[in-house]
């Protein structure tokens, strides 16, 4: 299980990577848009947390191996879940401070990094 998401993720990294740095000017508005139907966040959220305790009950152990990194993933996704689901204003000011050009360009390029190394364990080039 964990080569199948070692692939998943790390291809689905490298593509919003990808996106985020080509698209980033056109992603801006929309962002900024999502940040304001409380609907939406609550649905991403509900989602998110799902999906992040999924990964967790799987991959408890944070480390630097690929399966740590998922690990990391889907305590990220369990944060982010709840966040989105209980965090009205706050997050609605998160989302604000990190809807910049700049944190599109850093979070591509981790994002294109992270998804590279998981590729790379998951088709066995590492």
């Amino acid at each position: 299980m964990d080569i199948f998401l070692a692939q998943l993720i790390g291809i689905y990294f490298v593509i919003v990577g990808v996106i985020v740095l080509t698209r980033g000017k056109a992603l801006l508005p929309a962002v900024d848009n999502m940040g304001k139907d409380r609907l939406l966040l609550i649905m991403m959220g509900a989602i998110e947390l799902v999906a992040g305790i999924a990964i967790v009950l799987a991959y408890p152990a944070v480390s630097l191996s690929p399966t740590g990194l998922i690990a990391l993933v889907g305590y990220i996704m369990v944060i982010e879940g709840v966040l989105y689901l209980c965090g009205g204003k706050f997050m609605q000011k998160v989302i604000r401070r990190f809807n910049t050009k700049r944190a599109y360009v850093i979070g591509g390029i981790v994002s294109i990094i992270l998804g590279v190394y998981l590729i790379g364990y998951g088709f066995g080039f590492l």
